[in-house]
């Protein structure tokens, strides 16, 4: 979205925060050239933290979404933190790894962020995905689709769902 109207993103951007002010970070989940990534943006701290799951060099110029976010806050001069966190191993992961960071940020680390913050680069395994998997759908089914319940086994690959 980035490159095809950057005026709609910063707009939607811009739109968020004026509604939310009051809120500390704003998760900011990424997707450009099929790869998922996140932005956790601090406007009150003056601070924007960039979780990616693809090995190699990364850096704030690699994104088209920081122009964005340095334009919609033009009175801000960030400062841009590369986290060191868990990796993907193949192509097909990056989606389950950006919802498993914003859990985390949720659950673990928001509370003494940033002083409190992913320390790992090593490549994420199947198990972690699966983990992630049996936390969010029973919680997502409850949440999202009124009327239905879900049960989750200990295997992924096995779950019940029953219409009220």
């Amino acid at each position: 979205m980035c490159q095809r109207n950057p005026e709609e993103v910063k707009g939607h951007t811009l739109g968020v925060y004026e509604l939310h002010m009051d809120k500390q970070y704003f998760l900011t989940p990424y997707l450009a050239n099929d790869h998922w990534s996140l932005f956790i943006i601090s406007p009150t701290k003056n601070e924007v933290f960039s979780l990616d799951s693809l090995k190699g060099n990364k850096e704030k110029n690699s994104y088209l979404l920081s122009e964005v976010i340095e334009d919609v806050f033009k009175r801000t001069k960030f400062t841009w933190s590369m986290v060191e966190c868990k990796q993907q191993n193949g192509e097909w992961e990056r989606g389950f790894m950006v919802l498993g960071y914003m859990m985390e940020f949720v659950y673990t680390y928001q509370e003494n962020f940033p002083t409190n913050i992913w320390k790992t680069t090593r490549v994420a395994a199947q198990k972690d995905i699966d983990q992630l998997l049996r936390i969010i759908m029973p919680w997502f089914f409850v949440k999202m689709i009124p009327n239905w319940s879900c049960w989750c086994t200990t295997s992924v690959d096995y779950v019940l769902y029953r219409v009220y």
